[in-house]
């Protein structure tokens, strides 16, 4: 990355200073893309004043603050993936720009074979999941109805045994319905539509869990696996391993309590359903809560499930790479401040690591753009 004539962050048209600790909000953090361009790892996109385009990137001469580069500006100083085009076009086409909208863009661009073969076979995978999560949470809602109209288990059973399996249900939905006050049918599409909303999040333990409260659960799981690395393995690498453990528990602490206020208000699921299209909004809401703090969380928890069972240069590389991409959560998401110490460590970690932490000229890019392609794919089955 040396060479890069970028505009820093402290022109008088930024609304923060090069060297803040944090972003002033997610929008100022920009989003964590599945670009497959080498030297694009460890960047994001945001717009910037004018509604355009920009990359903004860690400045690994010295640790402080970012690199901000207008898109345009790329093609004078790398060679951009045809991928990589592709998507920005993709991109440029949504009316907003949010960690969901950018995902399906990348699912859409992955599809089409422009990541690879492999990688537009997980593409389709992975929405095909989503459709299954949004069929198995109507389902799991559909059976709660049952129950709360008077079913229970040992009698769906003994109905089943008896032939009565059908009748029984529709009595219940019946009853359900009246409760609400709308017809069955109505019921019926109130549920579909509830589903689909709810279909991201998923449902808490035994009911099927949704893509961002699993990934929820793999950065703990990462949280974990990296604070016992950090005691096991020592060196200058733990300090980069504890940190991160550190700002993922932080990360899944708070995604947690963003899903245990969605879970307690879906508990009374008669009042959601009466409530209609505001409990839609309000699931559509923390959907996108989590996304932006989840964001880029998914490249850090597949960047170290790859070199789990890797000899330890490899599992150090991984963490140089993770380090780099560190999602760091911004002022608006912690109106209390309890996250800015993370921060100013990560900032003062940063800065005693920024050489070490450079992106090598990669002579065999080839190989690397292909790597990229893999690891962005892998993380969507997460």
């Amino acid at each position: 990355m040396t060479g890069l004539a970028f505009a820093r962050g402290d022109e008088a048209a930024r609304p923060r200073a090069v060297d803040a600790p944090r972003p002033a909000s997610f929008a100022e953090r920009g989003l964590a893309i599945a670009f497959t361009t080498p030297a694009l790892a460890a960047s994001r996109l945001r717009l910037d004043s004018r509604g355009r385009f920009e990359i903004v990137m860690p400045n690994l001469v010295d640790g402080r603050g970012v690199y901000i580069a207008p898109w345009p500006a790329l093609s004078e100083v790398m060679a951009v993936t045809v991928h990589d085009r592709m998507l920005h076009a993709e991109l440029a086409a949504e009316p907003s720009l949010d960690p969901e909208r950018a995902r399906l863009a990348q699912l859409r661009v992955a599809a089409r074979g422009f990541a690879g073969a492999d990688a537009a076979e997980i593409a389709v995978r992975a929405l095909g999941a989503d459709e299954r999560v949004a069929t198995a949470a109507n389902l799991a809602l559909m059976v709660q109805l049952i129950h709360d109209g008077g079913v229970t288990s040992a009698g769906a059973l003994e109905a089943a045994e008896s032939g009565r399996a059908v009748l029984e249900f529709k009595r219940a939905l019946s009853s359900i319905a009246a409760r609400v006050g709308m017809a069955a049918l109505e019921l019926a599409d109130r549920i579909a539509t509830l589903s689909a909303s709810l279909a991201p999040l998923g449902l808490p333990d035994p009911q099927p869990a949704g893509r961002l409260r699993r990934l929820v659960r793999q950065v703990a799981a990462l949280r974990a696996e990296l604070a016992e690395w950090a005691d096991s393995e020592g060196g200058e690498h733990a300090e980069i391993a504890r940190l991160c453990s550190d700002m993922a528990a932080d990360t899944a602490e708070r995604c947690r309590a963003v899903l245990e206020s969605a879970d307690r208000r879906l508990a009374n699921l008669v009042a959601s359903l009466r409530a209609g299209p505001r409990e839609c909004r309000f699931l559509d809401e923390v959907r996108l809560q989590l996304a932006w703090r989840l964001d880029g969380w998914k490249r850090a928890v597949i960047t170290w499930q790859a070199v789990r069972d890797a000899p330890r240069p490899d599992q150090e590389a991984a963490l140089d790479s993770l380090f780099r991409g560190l999602p760091i959560l911004p002022s608006e998401a912690d109106p209390q401040e309890s996250g800015l110490d993370l921060a100013l460590a990560y900032r003062r970690s940063m800065r005693r690591q920024s050489r070490r932490l450079e992106i090598p000229d990669d002579a065999t890019a080839g190989r690397a753009v292909r790597r990229m392609e893999l690891t962005n794919a892998h993380a969507e089955l997460l």
